[in-house]
């Protein structure tokens, strides 16, 4: 079983992904998960981790780990995205 890997999902963060990105987070292509996923990886202090020192640990979750951890941050991407209903915004 790999470390304990902590994901922070903010509007900042969210706001850079592409439509493909999200796509393809969605149709499962392992490549792009993992490249995404490491954008949100933080350390026990909350912090960010550069890229670099991220995909390591997202590389080394398990599929049952990886389904879970993509299942809740596709649901909080969508979550960040979408206005509060009475934010005044409209599509």
């Amino acid at each position: 079983m790999a470390e304990n890997v902590k994901f922070n999902v903010t509007y900042t963060r969210v706001k850079d992904l592409t439509v493909d990105e999200f796509i393809a987070l969605q149709e499962g292509n392992m490549r792009i998960i993992k490249n995404v996923l490491s954008r949100f990886v933080v350390d026990e202090n909350g912090q960010y981790l550069p890229e670099d020192q991220a995909k390591p640990l997202v590389g080394k979750l398990t599929l049952e780990q990886l389904q879970g951890v993509v299942s809740t941050f596709t649901g909080n991407v969508t979550d960040t995205l979408v206005p509060p209903v009475n934010s005044g915004l409209s599509g």
